[in-house]
């Protein structure tokens, strides 16, 4: 086997390996892609929609308790058609469970979605009859009912859980496959990997060996008519000049790159200062953040204050209307009195109308300052729900602020990383740039030196004729006298290529 084809051995089992490792790497990814595209539109989708169908009947409790609470004065009026929207998201989620459960012919679950379609109009039916009976009746009226729509929606919830933890289950299941299936298919092309640099390690030795034996013999021979002449230093002076020459055009490249290196620096400090500017300015807004999720829980507390102050004077108010009830029946009793004493009672059956009069007017003004004291209670309960909801909300925006906060930290980080690497970068190809120089300048004293020893070549015919053999070259129709032509033009033609 010739040099040609032990070459070829040698780089196309490494390739064929490549291939097939490529050819592996494809279908596993494939695979993966498929499995992540359905956990995202299958999985994620009806985990997501299952928790908004709990969402829902908490929505439809929630906005039907609000109007048997308010009955529905002053406006309060629009739960029933935030209910109705409530209950239509809830039809419109459960008709698509039903379309995937028809798809995969899963009548258990068909099942299970039908009874939760009949539980949840029964709940939605005596939510509205609740609403309806404390618009109409009041607390007497509706009392009785809220205790059954409270357990319904008790028990609805609970049905709904082992759905939702079932969809989510379902997410997270695909996921750990995912996850499996990517460390297999690590393993698998870390495994491959090594095999195939093992067996190329191996070809390479034999073939290594194969080659390294004729060429040593030829070297040997080459070695003792190099030392009978010197006429390969023509060839070693033409390749020196075409050393140093493209020293000298590696050089230019070198002092280019440098100066890309050193513009890219420039940038990445820039996008490291920026990326620091970002930092301060979030940790200013997770500051702000935090002090008004403070100023938030203070003003929480404040409103129940005031609550807990307005149910106080309304019990005062009361009371003024009881001794104002009280002193009107003294008063009456008093003129009843000063009727039967005649007339040494008229002055005294005088005052005893003022005083009952005086009652009266005490009597109306405590029962229209409760009518105001009861509604000022129950704004103040309703400013409190408010408040409490905006704490909240505050409180999950101050949480986010903090995770972009530790984002950007991050990001700042990485940044002056890179920006260190790329300096470290940009000062080991200047030290290259030095040394390429220092090669260029070697590399024309050796093309000096070695042009004055240029005049023997046709010595090395037998030798040459071994490496040509071994490459598998004909060699039989050249004359001695041609050698030092032949040897020569390859050194020519790269002599006088123009450079770039």
């Amino acid at each position: 086997m010739n040099l040609k084809y032990k070459l070829a051995l040698l780089c196309g089992l490494p390739l064929a390996g490549l291939c097939l490792a490529i050819a592996t790497s494809y279908l596993l990814a494939r695979t993966i892609q498929l499995q992540t595209t359905q956990a995202r539109d299958q999985s994620a989708v009806f985990a997501e929609r299952a928790r908004r169908m709990q969402f829902d009947v908490v929505q439809v409790q929630q906005w039907l308790s609000d109007i048997s609470a308010t009955r529905g004065l002053d406006g309060l009026d629009d739960g029933y058609a935030v209910a109705a929207e409530s209950r239509d998201s809830f039809f419109a989620n459960l008709n698509e469970f039903k379309t995937l459960f028809q798809r995969e012919q899963n009548q258990a679950k068909l099942q299970k979605l039908a009874a939760l379609e009949d539980t949840f109009n029964d709940y939605y039916d005596a939510g509205r009859a609740m609403a309806a009976a404390y618009v109409e009746g009041g607390p007497a009226a509706g009392n009785p009912l809220m205790t059954g729509f409270d357990a319904t929606a008790a028990s609805l919830t609970a049905d709904l859980i082992p759905f939702v933890d079932d969809e989510v289950g379902k997410l997270n299941a695909g996921l750990n496959k995912i996850q499996a299936d990517t460390s297999n298919m690590s393993l698998m092309m870390g495994v491959g990997g090594l095999a195939l640099i093992i067996i190329t390690l191996a070809v390479a030795l034999i073939q290594v060996r194969s080659i390294t034996q004729p060429v040593a013999s030829a070297v040997e021979a080459l070695t003792i008519t190099a030392t009978e002449s010197a006429s390969v230093t023509r060839s070693l002076a033409q390749s020196s000049q075409q050393l140093a020459t493209g020293a000298s055009d590696q050089a230019a490249a070198l002092q280019t790159t440098s100066a890309f290196l050193q513009e890219i620096a420039s940038m990445t400090q820039r996008n490291a200062d920026n990326a620091a500017t970002a930092k301060n300015i979030t940790t200013d807004a997770r500051t702000a953040a935090d002090e008004g999720t403070a100023d938030m829980h203070e003003m929480t507390l404040a409103m129940e204050d005031i609550n807990v102050a307005s149910v106080n004077i309304a019990k005062i108010a009361k009371t003024i209307n009881e001794i104002a009830f009280q002193t009107n029946l003294l008063a009456l009793n008093a003129a009843v009195e000063a009727a039967r004493a005649g007339e040494a009672g008229l002055g005294f059956a005088v005052v005893a109308d003022e005083v009952r009069s005086l009652a009266q007017r005490a009597a109306a003004a405590a029962t229209e300052t409760a009518e105001k004291i009861g509604d000022s209670v129950s704004k103040s309960q309703r400013g409190v729900v408010i408040s409490a909801k905006a704490a909240k909300e505050l409180q999950e925006i101050a949480a986010k602020v903090r995770r972009v906060d530790e984002l950007v930290a991050e990001i700042a980080a990485g940044s002056k990383q890179q920006s260190e690497g790329i300096s470290q970068l940009h000062s080991t190809v200047s030290r290259l740039d030095n040394v390429t120089q220092s090669n260029a300048t070697s590399a024309e004293h050796s093309a000096s030196a070695a042009r004055q020893l240029n005049s023997h070549a046709v010595s090395m015919h037998s030798a040459i004729q071994n490496l040509e053999y071994l490459i598998g070259k004909d060699t039989s129709n050249q004359s001695a006298d041609s050698q030092p032509s032949r040897t020569h033009q390859p050194l020519q033609e790269a002599r006088s290529r123009p450079r770039k």
